[in-house]
């Protein structure tokens, strides 16, 4: 044997004294091509059936009893690890060969550990140890002993078992792995780590499934400490987890933390009329309310079938990662992720208002920042020495009839708040009005969060994305991506996912629905997940967050898990057509950072376009009013844009230092290169 090649096996053994038993099948199959060794079945068939790779693990079987029906001995020690022979069995056939019986010691020792005997298991490595016998068996024993497999690990394969024979409805089956679980909880309470109590959650939801008696759950949630009073036992369905089967562990796996930081928000029972007024007007989609077009694709389609498109049937009615397709999930369960208790988030509230600007039918509105990082200001802006748009709304409301007559009943509701006399008060003539909003700053705190800042949040994710577990959730969501031309086996690195987790609609999709509806589903408390909307960071520095931008937080807390999602009618889910650099850090003293750039300069030039739309058509009759040739309007970007039917050619200038460009890059950069001027926003 090669040098390289006694590495490789014993890199094997390696794996699997780290309980990795996933990667250790995966390096032991190749392996046993070049040298089948009888050790390196044993410890493959160990693996495969703590992964729950039942259907590799048959078809070994007939393998190894083949490829040793030569040796007496191995074939017995393979019966005994297939549970064939008895242990006493084993033990009399080994008779007074310490070698022999330290093999039989340590599988079944193994066995014992596969069935959740811990105790049992040990006493058997140690036995096996104190034997001395020169074989590998004795080294894996004394690595055991070592590193002995974490008791969660352990808890972790009986509550799939337990699960399994749920979703079989064996109800002996059931009884026995139940006995097997409840051994487990009550030593891993002792420990009382917030995986152990999760385990117990996720336990107690499938035992109530299978009809384990209230008493008998009772006394193993006895164990545990009582929960703190501001903490709710998370909801999980028993249904939806046992209905997995042997991909419950994608359950038991996810990477889930406590979020303990600040928020940030708009609370919409703090605004007064004209903040409300404005913020509807300005940004019609962002208070929830759907902004319906008679145009789209879906109100044909619903025509057809009889369903009358009215305020509660609309293709804007998502709320990203919701896990349900209702429009009464209310804004108020996200949050904006701050940095501090001042409620500095990067601009990231700023530029997700912005997102719901329709600058082409109003003309110039638009979020920047306030006073304060607890402030943000809306921002409307007239054509030079004419009134802003939110007072032309209130005076000539017919000039914005085709956009508001689109809103829910026909704007009425907007139309009768314009007209109202405290909002005739504050709104003058004056070219620029900017209306202070504050935002609401609170402490987010939840114990059970998937966190996609962290890199086994998304490693974890993007595994579910590719490989989505047996049972209905994971058979909805491959029908979904399917519906919906998503080639989920593309999906590898988080570049690959972006086009569907921050996609081009408003509210995100069938898939994103579907992903939060199975973290509901799974009792998780909360997901902190990037804005479709602007850049976003997450920087560590030796394995602790240091920095952080661009990140929101949706709150699963109380809600019951969710059965269904909202479909769409005949929309492909579309990437957001901007221009991405993603940045991961995968090792090093920055391993976990991820950097993507490209979203807030797609947005800011996406609404420069629109406004563009709205002042050509108004410039020509601005021209004529103020007998000027050409005008200069600031819209979205840092500079003022030339409007002129005489000198088409592209000029713009910096409204700051003066400065003017001729070159149509310019309309790219986030700032002017001379003075450093960013604009409004």
């Amino acid at each position: 044997m090669t040098p390289e090649e006694h590495k490789a096996f014993t890199d094997g053994m390696d794996l699997f004294a780290e309980h990795k038993y996933r990667e250790c099948h995966d390096a032991a199959l190749p392996l046993i091509q070049k040298r089948m060794f009888q050790w390196l079945v044993q410890i493959l068939i160990i693996s495969l059936e703590r992964d729950y790779r039942f259907d590799l693990l048959e078809s070994l079987r007939e393998v190894a009893v083949k490829s040793f029906s030569h040796e007496a001995w191995a074939g017995l020690l393979f019966s005994l690890s297939f549970r064939r022979v008895s242990y006493e069995q084993a033990l009399a056939a080994a008779a007074d060969d310490s070698k022999k019986l330290c093999q039989v010691l340590f599988y079944w020792g193994q066995a014992l550990l596969t069935e959740g005997d811990r105790s049992a298991a040990k006493d058997c490595f140690q036995a096996c140890s104190d034997l001395n016998a020169e074989c590998a068996e004795a080294s894996m024993a004394a690595a055991e002993l070592q590193n002995f497999e974490s008791i969660e690990q352990t808890l972790e394969r009986a509550i799939v078992r337990i699960g399994m024979a749920v979703n079989d409805k064996d109800n002996k089956r059931i009884k026995a792995a139940f006995h097997v679980a409840a051994n487990l909880i009550d030593n891993a309470a002792k420990q009382a780590t917030p995986l152990s109590r999760r385990l117990f959650d996720v336990l107690q939801a499938i035992a109530a499934e299978g009809g384990i008696p209230e008493g008998d759950m009772a006394g193993v949630g006895a164990c545990f400490p009582a929960r703190a009073s501001n903490q709710l036992a998370p909801q999980i369905s028993g249904f939806a987890v046992s209905n997995m089967g042997q991909s419950l562990r994608t359950v038991l796996s996810a990477p889930l933390r406590r979020l303990h930081c600040w928020g940030k928000q708009i609370d919409p029972t703090t605004l007064d009329p004209l903040q409300r007024t404005a913020l509807t007007f300005g940004f019609p989609m962002f208070m929830g309310r759907p902004f319906q077009s008679p145009n789209h694709p879906i109100w044909h389609e619903l025509l057809e079938a009889g369903v009358k498109p009215d305020r509660e049937v609309s293709p804007f009615c998502r709320r990203r990662f919701s896990g349900e397709g209702s429009q009464d999930f209310p804004r108020a369960r996200y949050h904006v992720l701050c940095m501090d208790a001042l409620g500095n988030d990067n601009r990231t509230l700023v530029q997700e208002l912005n997102a719901y600007v329709v600058p082409q039918l109003t003309g110039h509105c638009v979020a920047t920042t306030g006073e304060g990082p607890d402030t943000i200001n809306l921002l409307f802006r007239g054509l030079p020495d004419e009134p802003n748009p939110l007072f032309l709304a209130i005076q000539s409301p017919d000039r914005f009839d085709n956009y508001l007559s689109n809103l829910p009943e026909d704007g009425e509701t907007l139309r009768s708040a314009l007209r109202s006399p405290e909002i005739l008060r504050q709104v003058d003539a004056r070219n620029e009005l900017s209306i202070p909003i504050k935002c609401r700053i609170g402490e987010v705190d939840m114990l059970d969060c998937l966190d996609l800042r962290y890199s086994d949040a998304r490693s974890w994710t993007l595994e579910f994305l590719r490989h989505p577990p047996v049972g209905l959730i994971g058979e909805a969501y491959a029908a979904l991506a399917a519906a919906h031309e998503v080639d989920i086996r593309k999906i590898d690195i988080w570049a690959d996912a972006m086009p569907v987790l921050t996609g081009k609609s408003f509210g995100g999709n069938p898939i994103t629905d579907h992903f939060g509806m199975m973290l509901r589903n799974i009792g998780c408390e909360g997901l902190v997940f990037p804005s479709a909307r602007s850049d976003y960071l997450a920087h560590f520095e030796n394995g602790t967050l240091a920095n952080f931008f661009g990140w929101n937080v949706v709150d699963y807390r109380g809600l019951k898990p969710s059965g269904k999602v909202g479909l769409e009618f005949g929309n492909m889910i579309e990437e957001l057509p901007a221009r991405y650099e993603v940045r991961e850090a995968s090792d090093g003293p920055f391993a976990g950072s991820l950097h993507v750039i490209g979203g807030t300069l797609f947005e800011r030039v996406e609404n420069e376009q629109h406004f563009r739309e709205r002042a050509t058509l108004e410039c020509s009759g601005w021209r004529m009013d103020h007998h000027e040739s050409r005008v200069y309007l600031r819209g979205f970007m840092w500079y003022e844009r030339k409007y002129s039917i005489s000198e088409p050619d592209f000029e713009a200038r910096c409204p700051k230092c003066g400065t003017f460009y001729t070159d149509e890059a310019i309309q790219i950069l986030p700032i002017c290169p001379v003075c450093r001027y960013p604009g409004d926003v």
